[in-house]
This record gives structure tokens, C-alpha cells and sequence, in this order.
């Protein structure tokens, strides 16, 4: 499985390669680290990810890049709808193997995002932002990931005020909400929640700061419990690196349920050349007080790099690691053997300036050790 899958990947990045050639891609995946610019110039959302603004689809029409358009290139795509309205969409289609027998061999097609976003500019300062992800279903619940948001932009010191449900600002934005860092921690793809957010962007620093219900149930209508979860992210991105920190904590008390969540972590960004290096470290902590009292930590590091070996082929390297560390406060009995590991070697190929094909090989590397590697394969498909 390991030979077979590797030398999938590597044959058709050779053909691809030899196909796509002539397109004139300079994408990175890190555009904000390597642009040295804040996320909110391509998105509408300050703190990065979905709908895109007119500057963001400019700069992916003009092969990515932020370079003045020539004369003799094609015309820019506008996705306005009407003076005060704005489209977009995320797709992104995969096919999985993996090669297991606990609990059995996995073969399958799955959208893993469907979103569909509009933004209404009702005024110089005030934004409503509308975002339903048809991918990634719960049956029989149905898609979660759904966000519906008015924004106060525009303000002083390049400030904003956020109110409705939204994703809560922590950690690097990244697009696989299969990271350690993102769903194990609690931000991955359904850890949108009601509250408010603010934020204040100048140059290139940032800051952000939401008060939430962090009761984690779309199905609540409303929040029993008097304490509120808090998250802030804070950093600077200045030409080839970028350095910032985040904080979670969140105190839930209503019967029968009561826990603490603690979250702390830093990130960086290195970008040299056609070279791009991210990198996350967090530290959490839970406390679960019923059925019976247990405490668990965990340290979880995410790095990814990414290397141009030509205009339209990026070679990619992912590490994952979950360290957790369980004690029953009953027993005092820690749990061992409990670390996972994930090595990902892959390529992003853009076939459009719109369209990215991702070849990838993950390494599954745990205790007790099994065979459940994985072959991924993924369409992404944006404007």
C-alpha cells in the first residue's frame, strides 16, 4: 500500500506536470506569509478563510500575484452581483483508501465542503455575511458548518465589531480541518458558535477577541449556562515570517455537564523564495467532572512546508502529532501508549487559476501499530 500509493502520487505529478506546464502559476499556499499582508485583504472575513473580496479574486486571476496586470491579459472576473452584493463558493471533492481491516477498508467519494457565501455591503460600514456548507453532511442532522454574521468595518485604527455565529479566532487558518490543531483541539470545520468578535488590523499586526456561549450545540437556542468562552489570536506578518499566539478557555456549568476548557498555543510563518514554512504548537487542557473526574493534556504540533519545482506544481510536506496525557483523578492511573503521528507527502497542482488538483500520501504512525495509511486525492474548485 505504501510503494503503490507513493508511486501514484509521484506518476501523476510527473504527467500533470508535463500537461499544465505552460500555466504561469505563482500561487502559494500561505498567501498572507508571503504576500506580508493582513488576511482581511483578500477576504471579507478579517480573520481569514471564505468569501473573497475583489482584491482576492484580482490577485488569483493575475496568475497569484499581486504584480500590475499587463495589457495583453484577459480581463478580471467581478462576482458582484448588482453594486452591494458578492458570491462565492469553496468546493472541494476527494476520493479516500485506506488500506485497513479495523474496521474495514475504506473506498470512497466524499465532498468535504460545499459552501456557498454572500455578503451584503448595506453600508461603507456595515456588512451582513451569509455562509451554508452543503459538504460534510451529519446524517440525518445535516451540513453544521454554517455561519451568519453583521460586521461594524472600517473603523478606527482599522478596527471591526462582529456579531452572529461565526468560527472563533484561534490558530492558523488552515484549509484541513483534519489537523490535530483544528478538530481535536475544537476549531475544526463545526466549531462555530454565537457571540461577538472584535478585531483591530493596522498595517501588517492583528488582534482579535470573541465572547461566546462555547456551549459546541447548533441545536441550543439558547445558552443555560452563565459563563462565557473566550478567544484571542495576536501577532505581526512582515516580509518572509510571521509570529503570533492564541488563548481559549471556556467554563461550562449546567446540569448535568461541567467541564473547563484550556487551549494556549503559538504559530509562525518562514517564507524564502519559492520556500514556505508553517508551523503550530498548542497546549490544552479538559476537565471533566462527570460521569467520573478525569483530567486530560495534550501538546499538539502541525508543520507544513511547501517548495515550487515548477510554475504550476508545489511539493508539499505535512507533520501531524497528538501527545495527550490522561489521569483519572479516581485512580491516578495515567493512560500510556496514546501518541499519534501523521507524516502527509504530497503536491498542489493548479490546473486554472481557479481549480487545484492535491495529490497526497499520509503515513499513519500510532500505537498499537496497524496498517491504516492513506491515499487522498482532492478537486478544489473556488472564486
Amino acid at each position: 500500500m505504501k510503494r503503490l500509493g507513493i508511486f501514484l502520487v509521484l506518476l501523476t505529478l510527473l504527467g500533470l506536470n508535463w500537461i499544465y506546464n505552460s500555466q504561469k502559476i505563482k500561487a502559494l499556499p500561505f498567501y498572507s506569509a508571503k504576500e506580508a499582508t493582513r488576511c482581511g485583504t483578500c477576504h471579507f472575513n478579517p480573520t481569514g478563510g471564505m468569501l473573497r473580496t475583489q482584491t482576492g479574486i484580482n490577485f488569483a486571476m493575475n496568475n497569484h500575484s499581486f504584480q500590475e496586470e499587463t495589457e495583453s491579459e484577459k480581463p478580471l472576473l467581478n462576482f458582484s452581483i448588482g453594486e452591494n452584493l458578492t458570491l462565492g463558493s469553496d468546493m472541494r471533492f476527494m476520493y479516500i483508501y485506506q488500506d485497513t481491516t479495523i474496521p474495514q477498508k475504506i473506498s470512497s467519494f466524499f465532498t468535504m465542503q460545499g459552501a456557498i457565501y454572500l455578503a451584503a455591503k448595506l453600508d461603507q460600514h456595515l456588512l451582513l455575511f451569509y455562509n451554508n456548507d452543503f459538504g460534510y453532511a451529519n446524517f440525518p442532522v445535516g451540513p453544521q458548518n454554517r455561519e451568519l454574521w453583521g460586521m461594524f468595518r472600517r473603523l478606527p485604527f482599522n478596527s471591526y465589531v462582529k456579531v452572529g455565529r461565526f468560527k472563533v479566532p484561534y490558530g492558523i487558518r488552515l484549509d484541513d480541518h483534519t489537523s490535530f490543531v483544528k478538530d481535536r483541539l475544537g476549531f475544526g470545520n463545526r466549531s462555530q458558535d454565537n457571540g461577538i468578535e472584535i478585531g483591530f488590523t493596522p498595517a501588517t499586526f492583528f488582534w482579535h477577541l470573541s465572547l461566546t456561549n462555547g456551549a459546541g450545540d447548533p441545536a441550543i437556542a439558547l445558552d443555560n449556562n452563565r459563563f462565557k468562552a473566550i478567544t484571542s489570536k495576536a501577532g505581526f506578518t512582515i516580509k518572509n515570517f510571521g509570529l503570533g499566539a492564541s488563548f481559549y478557555y471556556n467554563r461550562f456549568i449546567s446540569s448535568p455537564q461541567k467541564f473547563d476548557r484550556a487551549r494556549a498555543g503559538v504559530f509562525a510563518s518562514f517564507s524564502w523564495k519559492d520556500f514556505v514554512l508553517l508551523s503550530e504548537i498548542d497546549w490544552g487542557r479538559n476537565d471533566n467532572f462527570l460521569p467520573i473526574t478525569n483530567r486530560t493534556e495534550v501538546l499538539t504540533f502541525y508543520s507544513e512546508a511547501a517548495y515550487q519545482v515548477y510554475n504550476s506544481v508545489w511539493l508539499k510536506a505535512k507533520w501531524d502529532l497528538w501527545d495527550p496525557n490522561t489521569k483519572l483523578f479516581t485512580t491516578g492511573q495515567n493512560v500510556k501508549n496514546d501518541v499519534i503521528q501523521r507524516l502527509t507527502l504530497g503536491s498542489d497542482i493548479f490546473i486554472y487559476n481557479f481549480a487545484d488538483v492535491k495529490l497526497q500520501y499520509r503515513f499513519n504512525i500510532e500505537e498499537p501499530k496497524r496498517s491504516n495509511d492513506e491515499l487522498l486525492t482532492q478537486l478544489y474548485i473556488f472564486f
